[in-house]
């Protein structure tokens, strides 16, 4: 299992790097550290977070004015929670991340944001969820699970943590073939069949499942090279060369990237 200072070390090494290409272009910052959604007409990350955001809500069908409880499995810095409490204002979402450096700024940021009074800060691992069964109308992780070795423990948890009835959205890479790969070290990426396998086998019932892997790793490819000519750093270095390794793959029908839209029956 990846540890927890491992976790920390990776986003003190991306985070300023991210939080930069992530403003590029955009007219404010997202707070978000995930790939984004590419759709026509998007040209910079920040919008194409924000577009994610959409995403996310549409699948999770959250009705308006009802009162929600929610919870963000590896939230980061909390930019996808405080932009569904920004959309959704009887929302209150809980943001849980095992790096303590990484919860103390999405405290922060959602403060900035002015949702601060609807967020809350949870510390602990996504495999054993610090909370009561059934206590969360629902749940999403996004660009998390990657970092997850025991798949099985972290949906077992997911399931657990929801009332029933309540929905999950489950958002990450996909790749059945390691093989192209050149970034493996504490990446535990799975096949889309896995994670419908594992989703099953702890009693979640799939909804859909929505490959958005063509509007994803090109056009991010691209922005970063673009970004990348005018600051140079040796963060930038290493997403590029990710980003051209995931874009090729993509291309080649070896790698994904695909939202799971699951359902926990009443």
């Amino acid at each position: 299992m990846i540890e927890k200072r491992q976790i920390s070390d990776f986003y003190d090494f991306i985070r300023d790097y991210w939080a930069q290409l992530g403003q590029y272009k955009a007219s404010d910052r997202s707070f978000m550290l995930n790939f984004g959604y590419w759709p026509p007409g998007v040209n910079n990350l920040g919008d194409a977070q924000r577009c994610f955001v959409d995403q996310v809500l549409e699948n999770l069908r959250l009705p308006e004015g009802v009162a929600a409880n929610g919870l963000e499995i590896g939230c980061g810095v909390g930019g996808v929670s405080i932009h569904m409490l920004r959309q959704m204002p009887t929302l209150h979402m809980t943001g849980l991340d095992i790096a303590v450096e990484q919860i103390e700024r999405a405290r922060e940021n959602a403060q900035t944001m002015g949702v601060g009074d609807r967020f809350s800060a949870l510390h602990g691992s996504s495999m054993a969820i610090p909370v009561a069964d059934g206590a969360y109308d629902l749940t999403a992780c996004i660009e998390s699970s990657f970092h997850y070795e025991e798949k099985e423990a972290f949906f077992a948890e997911n399931f657990r943590v929801l009332k029933p009835g309540g929905r999950s959205i489950v958002a990450d890479i996909t790749c059945a073939n390691h093989h192209g790969l050149r970034f493996k070290k504490d990446h535990y990426f799975e096949s889309v069949d896995k994670y419908m396998s594992i989703a099953h086998a702890v009693g979640f019932s799939v909804e859909r499942v929505q490959d958005i892997g063509a509007r994803v790793y090109a056009p991010l490819y691209d922005h970063i090279v673009e970004f990348n000519k005018l600051n140079r750093s040796k963060a930038g270095r290493y997403w590029a060369q990710m980003l051209h390794n995931y874009q090729k793959m993509s291309a080649d029908g070896q790698l994904s990237y695909h939202i799971f839209s699951l359902h926990k029956p009443a």
